[in-house]
């Protein structure tokens, strides 16, 4: 009973990282100014002097495929009508990549920008289960305050979308994979979220004695006080094997990577074909 109500008290612990934590966010637009003005934007939205916002800007589908294989984002703010590849010409519909995700149960909050916006088209947006469809011209007021509530609704309800994979902080967390709940011991979930938290930076062995375990930094070397037990590693299988494979998951969500562990993009957002 103590050490579920110490594991409790941790996942509480790390509930102050969705705050402070680094935003990551794709946009797709192949107007090069409209692009730069886009991500201008992002750093006048309300809360941006306490938001870190790590911005992927690319013109093409290809591109914007390319960059969600490579690393999970909070919010993908996408143009309709853009190349597939370099010097092509604005003929693919990104709609398809919004039903793709969409299909494969990957929840980050989209919002499409367009000049097609015939009450036709809007309902092709509504179709693809983007979050939000804005006709171009588009006000940056409005732009801005829909961006601003998204991230206040995942912070209202503790939450945090990494592609399939989305965590609760409300109560005693919770973890669910493309829509299903799977059952994790509090401290593999505690290691987990942290993960999240922290993607798409490695979190090491002593980030997770630290912030999971609540281990004491030595004051004179600055260094975490570890018990040498490899508590770590067997928490980390633990989580892969029974976890994760246990309940009919890929146990590489979690990759090691040099200098610690990181959650796996390609596994988490892995599917998409060429349109």
């Amino acid at each position: 009973m103590r050490e579920r109500k110490k594991s409790e008290e941790t996942l509480v612990e790390l509930d102050r990282f969705l705050t402070d934590r680094q935003l990551a966010v794709l946009i797709l637009e192949d107007h090069d100014e409209t692009r730069a003005n886009l991500t201008r934007m992002l750093q006048t939205v309300s809360g941006a002097q306490t938001r870190r916002w790590a911005v992927t800007a690319v013109a093409t589908l290809e591109e914007a495929r390319g960059a969600v294989g490579e690393r999970l984002f909070d919010l993908q703010i996408l143009d309709r009508m853009v190349p597939f590849a370099p010097g092509e010409r604005p003929n693919a519909d990104s709609l398809s990549f919004v039903s793709w995700q969409r299909s494969e149960n990957i929840q980050t909050p989209i919002v499409i920008l367009t000049s097609k916006n015939e009450l036709a088209h809007r309902m092709q947006g509504w179709d693809s289960h983007a979050d939000h469809y804005i006709g171009k011209p588009f006000d940056r007021q409005e732009l801005k305050a829909i961006v601003d509530n998204i991230f206040w609704r995942q912070e209202q309800a503790r939450t945090l979308v990494r592609g399939k994979l989305k965590i609760n902080f409300a109560g005693n967390g919770s973890m669910s994979y493309a829509g299903r709940e799977i059952p994790l011991r509090p401290r593999e979930l505690q290691i987990l979220a942290y993960l999240a938290i922290k993607d798409p930076q490695p979190v090491s062995r002593e980030d997770l004695l630290e912030h999971v375990w609540r281990f004491p930094r030595d004051p004179k070397t600055q260094k975490v006080n570890d018990p040498g037990t490899g508590v770590v590693d067997v928490r980390i299988s633990a989580l892969r094997n029974e976890g994760l494979k246990g309940h009919g998951l890929p146990p590489d969500i979690v990759a090691s990577v040099p200098g610690g562990w990181r959650l796996n993009a390609s596994i988490l957002q892995k599917g998409w074909g060429a349109p």
